[in-house]
């Protein structure tokens, strides 16, 4: 599923272990936004998100990836609407093997 919004979204797999990482980086329309207008992309991206939840079955592996990006969005508007966070850099999420969210990274696409 490909939910048109603010991030992008990578992952990445280290060659000797079974562990992934999610890289989320900003898009540069984004990044070139007044903070007022930052905010309200990242609401207006969280409720697309929230819709297309709400638009699947709950068996749908597609769920899992789009309440993970939900959930990062919204740990991260605060720090948008406070303009703590330089946009610039990418973020790395570490996802162990053993982790539910390893399952997305099998069975699902990515949200960008």
């Amino acid at each position: 599923m490909n939910i048109d919004g603010p991030l992008i979204i990578a992952v990445s797999t280290e060659d000797n272990s079974l562990n992934h990482q999610l890289h989320i980086s900003f898009k540069p329309e984004f990044i070139q936004l007044p903070v007022p207008q930052r905010v309200q992309s990242i609401q207006s991206y969280r409720q697309k998100l929230d819709e297309s939840l709400q638009a699947l079955a709950l068996e749908n592996p597609d769920r899992l990836g789009i309440q993970t990006v939900l959930q990062i969005c919204e740990n991260l508007e605060t720090y948008i609407a406070n303009d703590d966070i330089d946009l610039k850099e990418t973020i790395v999420i570490e996802i162990e093997q053993n982790m539910k969210i390893s399952n997305l990274l099998n069975t699902s696409r990515l949200i960008n």
